[in-house]
């Protein structure tokens, strides 16, 4: 089963990577953007295979149908991303809004998808549906727009995404939650082909939000049925899981408001962009591209590693330590980049 669906996700991907090379299609040609860090134009496309999943899962008898729709529900939120890898240009906020609207549309018409049940961490009076309906819209359009600003080197949101659905496999509890993850897994492996260590195509604002989505879908569905994980959770457990992306979105959109900007306008102070900066000035910029991505990759394994060492009433320590060192490391390279003159 897994051969057939590995090499019809490989063929599928090598003939998109060609037919929009050939005929110059969702090429990102704009070098002048604040957070560019690429000097030739690549097709933005690997996010298109996620349809030959879907197709795939359709046909197939091996998971069920939950995680179809898991997969559906994705490609329909992330459609505004793809008419913007293709040169249609949405508004960041008439996005964000079409992107509400569309989850709070599946939450009401499917059986298979609720918002989260309970939040532990939270006074009882909060425990009512219509508050808890609205923070799952809310933390799923955080951890997809999370994942769109943090894809910024080659490979970055790939590997991150590749080491959460591994954890989630490695702690599967169930059969069909276990094929699933380890098909999303051999499609990240293939598309890393393209774009680690060197690009030859971007995942695109279509695939990237893609994998917020699905990876978020995925750990509300699992956290309101845990017997689908052999291991004792709660929900800084998956908060921990998303703490890069969230860790970049918080200070983003916080350090645009200070400066009176709007939330989305772009800008090159990402933890990926100062890092790379950085190493840019000792390794140059081709090997400095995937170093950035393998640093951040290799600090958050030490983050999710720490996880299964600490007992669950402290999870939230786990995070809360882990947001506050990415800051100060933050802080402190920003620091070293403008002593140096790379603010720019």
């Amino acid at each position: 089963m897994f051969l057939i669906y590995s090499l019809m996700l490989l063929v599928l991907s090598i003939s998109i990577f060609k037919f929009a090379n050939y005929y110059n299609i969702a090429l990102d040609e704009d070098f002048n953007k604040p957070q560019a860090i690429h000097k030739l134009s690549k097709p933005r496309i690997l996010g298109l295979p996620v349809f030959a999943i879907l197709v795939y899962l359709f046909l197939s008898n091996h998971v069920i149908i939950e995680f179809n729709l898991l997969v559906l529900f994705s490609i329909i939120c992330s459609f505004a991303g793809l008419l913007d890898d293709f040169g249609v240009k949405i508004r960041p906020s008439l996005r964000f809004i079409f992107q509400a609207l569309i989850i709070s549309s599946l939450f009401f018409l499917s059986d298979s998808l609720n918002p989260i049940n309970k939040l532990d961490f939270l006074p009882p009076i909060f425990d009512n549906y219509i508050f808890l309906n609205f923070f799952t819209i809310f933390a799923i359009l955080t951890i997809a727009n999370s994942f769109n600003f943090t894809d910024g080197c080659n490979g970055l949101i790939i590997l991150y995404s590749l080491l959460i659905f591994f954890v989630l496999l490695i702690l599967s509890n169930n059969q069909f939650l276990s094929i699933f993850c380890v098909l999303l897994i051999i499609y990240l492996t293939i598309i890393l082909f393209f774009n680690f260590p060197n690009a030859k195509a971007f995942l695109g604002d279509f695939g990237a939000y893609f994998l917020g989505f699905i990876l978020s879908f995925l750990v509300i569905f699992v956290s309101n049925n845990k017997d689908l994980l052999n291991f004792d959770f709660n929900e800084w457990f998956f908060a921990t899981l998303f703490l890069y992306p969230s860790f970049e979105i918080f200070t983003t959109i916080t350090r645009r408001l200070i400066s009176l900007k709007s939330p989305f306008y772009p800008d090159n102070l990402h933890f990926h962009s100062i890092l790379f900066r950085l190493l840019a000035s000792k390794l140059g910029n081709k090997k400095a591209n995937y170093s950035t991505s393998l640093i951040i990759f290799l600090i958050n394994i030490v983050i999710f590693i720490s996880l299964f060492f600490i007992p669950i009433n402290y999870y939230y320590l786990n995070y809360l330590i882990g947001f506050i060192l990415f800051f100060l490391l933050r802080s402190f390279l920003k620091n070293k980049l403008f002593k140096l003159g790379l603010q720019k």
